[in-house]
């Protein structure tokens, strides 16, 4: 990636809505990701699949497991952006004597060398 003439696309998670429920021994967070993806200037018509991943850290942000998720962005033809959603459930086991406080979730895209490079190029780190 040169410029920003080489971008095939920009994509942002915009909104993350979540609930969380008890099921014996650990907790499951259930959670709605709303993804937004805005065609760029190198658009070669594909549908891209957008990498992401749900990570759990402990209180001392230690990660305590991390799930690569994959999405499809359906674009139509004539479509510049589209925004869709994904449910899913991430279950998180509790050791003895923690409870669901202990544990945070992290939300993110899993970006390749070249990604990363980019972004910190571009947006800053």
């Amino acid at each position: 990636m040169g410029d920003l003439t080489d971008v095939r696309f920009e994509s942002e998670i915009r909104r993350v809505d979540a609930s969380c429920s008890w099921e014996g021994d650990a907790v499951v967070a259930n959670l709605e990701l709303e993804f937004v993806l805005a065609k760029g200037p190198a658009f070669t018509g594909e549908n891209p699949e957008i990498v992401y991943f749900v990570g759990t850290t402990d209180k001392h942000r230690a990660v305590i497991s991390k799930e690569k998720l994959t999405t499809t962005a359906v674009l139509p033809p004539d479509a510049k952006a589209r925004a869709w959603k994904e449910k899913l459930a991430h279950r998180i086991p509790l050791a003895e004597g923690k409870s669901g406080s202990d544990y945070s979730i992290f939300i993110g895209f899993q970006l390749s060398r070249e990604e990363l490079d980019y972004n910190r190029r571009w947006y800053g780190r």
